[in-house]
């Protein structure tokens, strides 16, 4: 569910009048001591897609993860990653069961005093990677700020999620020893004209599966790399990284149409 004004179009505008950077494989540091194995074991992280068909006003990607079990119920959020018509962190929570590879479920969230939710439908595919689909019980709805101003909750989406730690796609490599840190990453096809970037405390998810508390920071980055805290856009403003913490990194890479066309996490240790 993403604004007319999102600071995607925003960027896109930017990007246009600038040259394009491909995405290159980029050397780093591996960062030093290995991230706690312990956290988020049996986390997934990725995206959520909205529908392009039923909404194309805004059909732009957002942040997702889930804890799944083996079997048994799970659990995680949606991240709406925009500015709606009041300041803050706007998210929708992810609930249901796991079963032979399947997962069942609801989601529900609120969004400037609109009630937002419905089915959350998926399944384990090759690889390690759970797909599936999401629907909005009440459709397609507007939500109008003023008389200028207004976004669109789509009707349905797909969404895509990888186990923690899988890195085989965008290749992120975390620069965690320089003050502030850097992320850097490739795609191999150029084909990403923004890419979504979020910093989670990783101990701080696992104990309270709460991104509104364990969000370090979220921005976006034209290019395939990022300081933190310095993105051309944020949505969450930067805290503070504790040395010796696990936190974990996703970036997503989304095309000039709105599309995520690719996504990686990595853990590390500031």
């Amino acid at each position: 569910m993403m604004k007319r004004k999102s600071i995607f179009a925003t960027l896109f505008v930017i990007v246009l009048t600038t040259f394009m950077i491909s995405c290159e494989d980029n050397e780093g540091k591996t960062p030093t001591p290995l991230p706690n194995a312990n956290l988020l074991t049996d986390f997934w992280f990725g995206y959520y897609q909205e529908d392009a068909l039923t909404n194309p006003e805004d059909p732009l990607p957002g942040f997702i993860y889930l804890q799944v079990p083996v079997s048994g119920n799970f659990e995680g959020e949606l991240f709406f990653s925009y500015s709606g018509c009041a300041t803050g962190v706007d998210i929708g929570r992810v609930i249901g069961t796991a079963a032979n590879g399947n997962l069942d479920g609801t989601w529900l969230g609120n969004v400037d005093g609109e009630n937002v939710g419905g089915n959350y439908l998926g399944q384990l595919v090759g690889n390690g990677i759970y797909q599936g689909s999401y629907t909005n019980d009440d459709g397609k709805v507007e939500i109008v700020c003023d008389a200028d101003f207004s976004y669109f909750v789509a009707p349905n989406g797909t969404w895509f999620l990888q186990k923690t730690g899988n890195n085989e796609t965008l290749d992120v490599i975390a620069v965690a020893d320089t003050d502030p840190i850097t992320l850097n990453w490739n795609t191999g096809s150029g084909a990403g004209l923004a890419y979504s970037v979020v910093v989670i405390d990783a101990a701080c998810l696992e104990q309270d599966l709460d991104l509104e508390e364990c969000l370090m920071w979220s921005g976006i980055s034209t290019t395939n790399s990022i300081v933190y805290g310095e993105g051309v856009g944020e949505t969450v403003p930067a805290q503070g990284l504790v040395s010796g913490n696990t936190y974990l990194a996703s970036v997503t890479c989304i095309n000039s149409s709105g599309q995520a066309t690719a996504s990686s996490n990595i853990t590390f240790v500031r």
